[in-house]
Parts: C-alpha cells; sequence; structure tokens
C-alpha cells in the first residue's frame, strides 16, 4: 500500500491500515495479496486487468471457472508481485469463481463478467 501513497498522492499523516484503506473502495485480501474489484462486482470483458497490491514477492497465477458450467477451473491470467495489474481474460460472460494463488495463500472471490 505504501506503493500508492509514496508519489502518487500526498503521503497522509497517518498511514492507515490495510483494512482501513481497503474499505474506501472494493478490495479483498489476505496477508499476501490484495484486489481491487469493480464497485459493483460487475467486470466488462473489454477490459483485461484488476489490480493487485502483492505484499510478498514472486509469481501469481490466476484460475477461473465459470459457476454456470461447473466446468474444471483453468488458467485466466498471471501477474507478477512487482506489477500492479493482473491480466486476466473470461472466455465468455457469465458468473466466475476467480482465484489468486500466491504465497501458498489462496485468494478466492466471484465476478459477474459481462459483455459490453
Amino acid at each position: 500500500m505504501d506503493a500508492i501513497f509514496v508519489g502518487m498522492s500526498p503521503r497522509p499523516a497517518a498511514t492507515p491500515s490495510r483494512e482501513a484503506w481497503a474499505a474506501g473502495a472494493n478490495w479483498i485480501g489476505n496477508d499476501a495479496l490484495w484486489v481491487s474489484l469493480p464497485n459493483d462486482g460487475v467486470f466488462e470483458r473489454k477490459y483485461s486487468k484488476l489490480w493487485a497490491m502483492a505484499l510478498r514477492s514472486g509469481p501469481i497465477t490466476i484460475t477461473g471457472r465459470r459457476l454456470e458450467d461447473g466446468a474444471a477451473p483453468s488458467r485466466v491470467g498471471a501477474m507478477n508481485s512487482d506489477n500492479f495489474g493482473s491480466s486476466i481474460e473470461f472466455a465468455r460472460a457469465g458468473c466466475w469463481e476467480v482465484t489468486y494463488d500466491f504465497a501458498g495463500e489462496p485468494l478466492r472471490f466471484t465476478l459477474r463478467v459481462v459483455d459490453t
């Protein structure tokens, strides 16, 4: 989170906790990674990034499965802890369960993916 505050905006007098900072938007996270979700939980396929803040180092694997199909999860994206954006591609619209696998701590959430 310090990278967000340093250089991108004036540093606040007191740095908020991760939880307090994330409460101002739609972030989900754990001890290894935080991901910024769309405010309404709807991801438009024409965009291909979700913003993320890694708190550790290493590669991050992103898998997803379309819940309507009941299919096995497949790789939908990847990122490295050095980047803020994770490229993500969904095969088609629908309700998707997404898992970021990083540093032995999976981060799982659901998105509604739409075509626009």
